[in-house]
């Protein structure tokens, strides 16, 4: 058995981030859905798998709390949210108003909770509808998780 150090282990997890557990999330997203195709012997193209990877669900929220109960404080308090989510074609947009609606659920059906509550809840219970990322980083991930699988690339 290898034993690290205190120190290589504070590096290791320096390296870990809420990005890279959400690339690491699509990128298993990307081959299950690739699995599925190989195992039915269908052709498909890139684009195909990406587009069903970015619609399934992931496992969390990778966001940290501060950063949502700024931005979320922050964008309700501008009127952002008095707009309809459906004609909203930017990513970013769509998953503020998810956890926005979110949070609005969880205070709605428990009585007395705070903003801090239902954040928490949010991040630690709730998962996405999708996963809110760019084309260019999904094509990014695609081609880092499948760079020697060339099978799956037809």
């Amino acid at each position: 058995m290898k034993t690290i150090s205190i120190t290589h282990f504070i590096l290791i997890m320096k390296h870990i981030n809420l990005s890279s557990l959400r690339d690491a999330d699509f990128a298993e997203c990307l081959r299950a859905v690739a699995r599925r195709y190989e195992k039915e012997r269908r052709r498909v193209t890139p684009e195909t798998i990406i587009a069903e990877a970015l619609a399934s669900k992931p496992q969390r929220y990778y966001l940290s709390f501060s950063t949502i109960m700024t931005n979320l404080s922050r964008i309700r308090n501008s009127g952002f949210f008095s707009r309809s989510a459906e004609c909203d074609k930017s990513h970013t947009r769509r998953q503020w108003h998810e956890i926005n609606r979110a949070v609005n659920h969880y205070i709605a059906f428990h009585k007395g909770a705070t903003l801090t509550d239902a954040i928490t809840h949010v991040i630690c219970f709730s998962r996405p509808e999708r996963f809110y990322i760019s084309d260019k980083k999904a094509w990014e991930v695609f081609r880092r998780t499948f760079r020697r699988e060339y099978r799956y690339v037809l």
